[in-house]
Protein backbone atom coordinates (compact mmCIF):
# COMPACT_ATOMS: atom_id res chain seq x y z
CA UNK A 1 0.00 0.00 0.00
CA UNK A 2 2.81 2.41 0.86
CA UNK A 3 4.55 1.76 -2.47
CA UNK A 4 1.31 2.30 -4.42
CA UNK A 5 0.70 5.59 -2.64
CA UNK A 6 4.25 6.75 -3.36
CA UNK A 7 4.01 5.80 -7.05
CA UNK A 8 0.68 7.62 -7.35
CA UNK A 9 2.16 10.76 -5.77
CA UNK A 10 5.20 10.61 -8.05
CA UNK A 11 3.01 10.22 -11.16
CA UNK A 12 0.69 13.06 -10.15
CA UNK A 13 3.62 15.32 -9.28
CA UNK A 14 5.26 14.83 -12.67
CA UNK A 15 1.94 15.31 -14.47
CA UNK A 16 1.38 18.56 -12.56
CA UNK A 17 4.95 19.73 -13.24
CA UNK A 18 4.52 19.22 -16.98
CA UNK A 19 1.07 20.81 -16.97
CA UNK A 20 2.21 23.91 -15.04
CA UNK A 21 5.03 24.31 -17.56
CA UNK A 22 2.46 24.30 -20.38
CA UNK A 23 3.07 20.77 -21.68
CA UNK A 24 0.20 18.38 -22.35
CA UNK A 25 2.14 15.22 -21.54
CA UNK A 26 1.48 12.53 -18.96
CA UNK A 27 4.02 10.51 -17.03
CA UNK A 28 3.15 7.44 -19.10
CA UNK A 29 3.70 9.34 -22.34
CA UNK A 30 6.97 10.72 -20.95
CA UNK A 31 8.16 7.17 -20.23
CA UNK A 32 7.57 6.20 -23.86
CA UNK A 33 9.32 9.32 -25.18
CA UNK A 34 12.35 8.77 -22.94
CA UNK A 35 12.63 5.12 -23.84
CA UNK A 36 12.43 5.84 -27.57
CA UNK A 37 15.01 8.61 -27.22
CA UNK A 38 17.40 5.95 -25.91
CA UNK A 39 16.27 3.04 -28.10
CA UNK A 40 14.38 4.19 -31.17
CA UNK A 41 12.73 1.49 -33.26
CA UNK A 42 11.72 -0.85 -30.44
CA UNK A 43 8.65 -3.02 -31.00
CA UNK A 44 5.29 -2.16 -29.49
CA UNK A 45 5.37 -5.42 -27.55
CA UNK A 46 8.80 -4.66 -26.07
CA UNK A 47 7.51 -1.26 -24.91
CA UNK A 48 4.53 -2.94 -23.26
CA UNK A 49 6.76 -5.52 -21.58
CA UNK A 50 9.25 -2.95 -20.27
CA UNK A 51 6.55 -0.85 -18.64
CA UNK A 52 4.43 -3.71 -17.36
CA UNK A 53 1.47 -2.54 -19.44
CA UNK A 54 -0.90 -4.60 -21.51
CA UNK A 55 -0.49 -4.65 -25.25
CA UNK A 56 -3.86 -2.86 -25.58
CA UNK A 57 -3.02 -0.02 -23.18
CA UNK A 58 0.36 0.44 -24.85
CA UNK A 59 -1.32 0.51 -28.27
CA UNK A 60 -3.79 3.16 -27.06
CA UNK A 61 -0.96 5.26 -25.65
CA UNK A 62 0.99 4.99 -28.90
CA UNK A 63 -2.09 5.95 -30.92
CA UNK A 64 -2.40 9.16 -28.89
CA UNK A 65 1.28 9.96 -29.35
CA UNK A 66 1.06 9.17 -33.05
CA UNK A 67 -2.02 11.37 -33.48
CA UNK A 68 -0.05 14.25 -31.93
CA UNK A 69 2.81 13.65 -34.36
CA UNK A 70 5.28 12.58 -31.65
CA UNK A 71 5.87 8.99 -32.76
CA UNK A 72 5.33 6.87 -35.84
CA UNK A 73 5.08 3.15 -36.37
CA UNK A 74 6.48 1.06 -39.20
CA UNK A 75 6.23 -2.62 -39.95
CA UNK A 76 9.43 -4.40 -38.99
CA UNK A 77 11.21 -5.13 -42.29
CA UNK A 78 12.60 -8.41 -40.91
CA UNK A 79 9.33 -9.65 -39.44
CA UNK A 80 6.10 -8.16 -40.77
CA UNK A 81 4.15 -9.36 -37.72
CA UNK A 82 5.65 -6.57 -35.60
CA UNK A 83 5.59 -2.79 -35.69
CA UNK A 84 8.59 -0.75 -34.64
CA UNK A 85 8.03 2.60 -32.94
CA UNK A 86 10.11 5.69 -33.63
CA UNK A 87 10.21 9.25 -32.35
CA UNK A 88 9.46 12.00 -34.84
CA UNK A 89 11.59 15.14 -34.81
CA UNK A 90 8.78 16.85 -32.89
CA UNK A 91 8.71 13.98 -30.39
CA UNK A 92 12.48 14.15 -29.94
CA UNK A 93 12.33 17.92 -29.38
CA UNK A 94 9.50 17.57 -26.84
CA UNK A 95 11.41 14.87 -24.98
CA UNK A 96 14.44 17.15 -24.77
CA UNK A 97 12.31 20.14 -23.70
CA UNK A 98 10.80 18.11 -20.84
CA UNK A 99 14.11 16.95 -19.33
CA UNK A 100 14.69 20.03 -17.11
CA UNK A 101 11.17 19.74 -15.69
CA UNK A 102 11.54 16.01 -15.01
CA UNK A 103 14.90 16.65 -13.30
CA UNK A 104 13.37 19.42 -11.17
CA UNK A 105 10.61 17.03 -10.15
CA UNK A 106 13.20 14.40 -9.16
CA UNK A 107 14.98 17.06 -7.12
CA UNK A 108 11.77 17.88 -5.20
CA UNK A 109 11.02 14.20 -4.76
CA UNK A 110 14.42 13.40 -3.29
CA UNK A 111 14.85 16.59 -1.26
CA UNK A 112 16.41 15.81 2.12
CA UNK A 113 17.12 12.17 1.28
CA UNK A 114 20.74 11.08 1.35
CA UNK A 115 22.09 9.65 -1.93
CA UNK A 116 23.16 6.44 -0.21
CA UNK A 117 19.58 5.98 1.03
CA UNK A 118 18.22 6.56 -2.48
CA UNK A 119 20.64 3.99 -3.92
CA UNK A 120 19.65 1.50 -1.21
CA UNK A 121 15.97 2.09 -2.01
CA UNK A 122 16.60 1.49 -5.73
CA UNK A 123 18.44 -1.75 -4.91
CA UNK A 124 15.59 -2.95 -2.70
CA UNK A 125 12.96 -2.13 -5.34
CA UNK A 126 14.97 -3.97 -8.00
CA UNK A 127 15.22 -7.04 -5.73
CA UNK A 128 11.48 -6.98 -4.96
CA UNK A 129 10.71 -6.71 -8.68
CA UNK A 130 13.12 -9.54 -9.50
CA UNK A 131 11.64 -11.74 -6.78
CA UNK A 132 8.11 -11.19 -8.04
CA UNK A 133 9.03 -11.83 -11.68
CA UNK A 134 10.59 -15.24 -11.02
Amino acid sequence: MLMATCVKCMRESLNATFSMAGFDVTQEQWNILVHLAHQDGISQQDLADRYGRSKVSTMNLLKKLEKRGLVYRETNPLDGRYNCVYLTEEGRKLQQDLIPFAKANIGRMSNGIDNSDLEALKKIIREITKNLNQ
